[in-house]
């Protein structure tokens, strides 16, 4: 997981008051040729998330996801989804 250049799309889903899920929608790496990984995401990231009954939270590196898994683990307004196991969020 977490390969230089990677870049995840995050989509959001609301339950209930206040309460929102983030969780991994589509992994991008730069096998699209001249198109970076962050703009294919940026590209494609709302459908994805739509097809998945979510909306759009955004494109981010590895590096910046575990930065906001730290930051959120202790707001309950925000729940994290990881992928198999902590820490491998997309």
């Amino acid at each position: 997981h977490g390969r230089r250049g990677e870049t995840c799309c995050m989509c959001a889903d609301r339950h209930g008051w206040g309460m929102t899920i983030l969780f991994a929608g589509q992994d991008y790496s730069h096998r699209y040729g001249r198109y970076s990984a962050k703009m294919w995401c940026r590209h494609e990231c709302e459908d994805v998330c739509w097809h998945m009954h979510a909306h759009q939270f955004g494109c981010f590196d590895e590096r910046r996801l575990h930065r906001m898994s730290r930051r959120y683990l202790h707001n309950s307004h925000f729940r994290i989804l990881h992928q198999h196991h902590y820490g491998n969020i997309c």
